[in-house]
């Protein structure tokens, strides 16, 4: 009788340990390594309580991006405090705020690269993370890219397309292109300046033509004209339908390009704003 009230009790309160993803972001491997690996990061998460895992609500596939009460520690630091925000398809939001005020380590929860934290993420009606690891339709841009030096731009993202698909040259040109790069795609990485290297960044972002783009300060380094090129870009691709989610600490390109802005501070939002 003790054993089948047990039983009961599990299925009525639905609990369900989160599970660990232990994916650091398919999309550039040179960021997971610089971030110290998967398990250096799940070292320093403080895991905390273990939440109870609740019943999926109906607005979870209202939203591309969709984060409810995100919390995360890390060796016993506050870094996110109960974050909750929403963007919806084709809408574009800004994140700004002073340096370590949690907008970088905010995309990194929304693309799965810390495994464990307190609150729910959601990416086109899916859990992150979840078992696919990482949500398939981003392109995006985090801290400085990473590229292998001693190979040209062009053989750069031929090698990370081909993690997922055939290569397409079409395709990678197109994106090489859209950026600004095509006279210099088969110069090696390391002879980049700062701002090429972003470029070639927000090209890797673009050439699997995703559905939503995370791009964290994706101005950073790159000249005033060029910055100009790359707001005309991300609005063009804003007009196709995209989602676009970035950071940037000049209120021009936020005012230019997105929809709403949201203030953060100390790893709280502090205001959110329509543009």
């Amino acid at each position: 009788m003790a054993e089948e009230e047990m039983k009961k009790n599990i299925d009525d309160g639905e609990i369900n340990a989160e599970k660990e993803n232990t994916y650091a972001g398919e999309g550039n491997a040179i960021d997971a390594e610089k971030a110290g690996g998967i398990d250096s990061v799940k070292e320093n998460v403080d895991v905390g309580e273990v939440i109870p895992k609740e019943k999926p609500e109906q607005d979870n596939d209202k939203y591309e991006i969709l984060v409810r009460n995100l919390s995360l520690d890390i060796k016993k630091n506050h870094i996110l405090h109960d974050i909750s925000l929403s963007v919806e398809k084709g809408e574009a939001v800004g994140l700004v705020g002073q340096n370590g005020c949690g907008k970088t380590v905010l995309m990194k929860c929304i693309l799965g690269w810390f495994p464990v934290f307190k609150g729910e993420i959601f990416v086109q009606g899916k859990k992150v993370p979840s078992e696919e690891e990482f949500p398939h339709d981003v392109g995006f841009i985090i801290e400085t890219p990473g590229f292998i030096p001693g190979m040209s731009g062009y053989d750069n993202l031929s090698m990370l397309y081909s993690l997922r698909h055939k290569e397409d040259k079409e395709r990678i040109n197109e994106a090489i292109e859209k950026v600004g790069l095509k006279d210099v795609k088969n110069r090696k990485v390391r002879t980049y300046s700062l701002g090429m290297r972003q470029r070639l960044g927000l090209a890797q972002a673009l050439m699997e033509d995703p559905g939503i783009y995370i791009l964290d300060e994706p101005f950073n380094g790159i000249d005033r004209e060029g910055a100009a090129e790359i707001r005309k870009l991300l609005i063009d691709e804003k007009d196709k339908g995209k989602t676009i989610l970035l950071s940037s600490h000049n209120d021009k390109d936020i005012s230019a390009i997105c929809d709403r802005m949201i203030e953060l501070d100390a790893g709280k939002i502090i205001k959110e704003t329509g543009l």
